[in-house]
């Protein structure tokens, strides 16, 4: 899901330094996401990984209690971390 979050903001940095990408998939600019044309379900992770369509659904969901994700019905499965989780990645 981060993988998938990052092609996305990739795609939609126009300066495509690693910096700016880098700083642009930190922000997680809701702008951003609205823009964003693919949708992650779970069927998809499932195809993507080969792990059985339950078992996607449960992981995700103990992602999305611990903050880790979000689930929308209209976005889909997006990476979405707390600013705790956040701060924990970058090493704040």
């Amino acid at each position: 899901m981060a993988y998938h979050n990052l092609t996305l903001v990739q795609s939609n940095v126009d300066n495509k330094t690693y910096s700016e990408i880098r700083s642009a998939w930190e922000v997680s600019d809701e702008s951003l996401a609205s823009d964003w044309p693919q949708k992650l379900s779970f069927a998809a992770i499932a195809d993507i990984t080969g792990i059985d369509k339950e078992t996607v659904r449960r992981s995700v969901k103990k992602l999305e209690e611990q903050g880790w994700v979000a689930i929308e019905q209209k976005t889909g499965i997006s990476y979405n971390p707390s600013k705790i989780n956040q701060d924990k990645l970058i090493g704040v």
